[in-house]
């Protein structure tokens, strides 16, 4: 078979454990290789466990450097709340309302991390910027009306 000239179908068909010489020399070659393979896997293994506990140690660190930004902000919205509260004058009660818009508008775009923004501490802290924006726009209604009926 091996003087005339076949189709690789028909000395296909007509020989069917030509196949198996490459089967054999493939399986030889992993056999010769095997510690190679075997190092590979473990080295790849142990770098992707390292790589997830590096990644998860980042996220870790992010949420406690977001929760202190979160707590700073947080007091902040609160000092803005005792002024405000203080204040007689319309001019005064806008500045302490466009400052806690900015603090609240600050904190949302800079949290990013998804376990800090389902938190109850971040919506402990929107929920303190929105009654403390709906007071102060409360009270410049109150004093814009005590002004056009003088």
């Amino acid at each position: 078979m091996n003087f005339l000239n076949f189709h690789a179908a028909a000395r296909a068909y007509y020989n069917p454990y030509c196949g198996l010489a490459l089967l054999s020399d493939f399986l030889s070659t992993l056999n010769r290789f095997k510690y190679v393979i075997l190092l590979i896997v473990i080295i790849l293994a142990i770098s992707s466990d390292k790589w997830r506990k590096r990644k998860v140690t980042n996220k870790e660190k992010q949420f406690v450097v977001e929760s202190k930004n979160l707590k700073s902000w947080l007091t902040e919205v609160v000092r803005i709340d005792r002024e405000q509260k203080k204040a007689k004058d319309s001019r005064l009660l806008k500045n302490y309302l466009n400052e806690a818009l900015t603090v609240k508008r600050k904190a949302m775009d800079e949290t990013k991390d998804e376990a800090m923004l389902h938190s109850t501490f971040y919506q402990t802290f929107l929920n303190e910027c929105s009654f403390v924006i709906n007071e102060i726009e409360w009270r410049l209604n109150r004093y814009s009306e005590s002004e056009k009926a003088n």
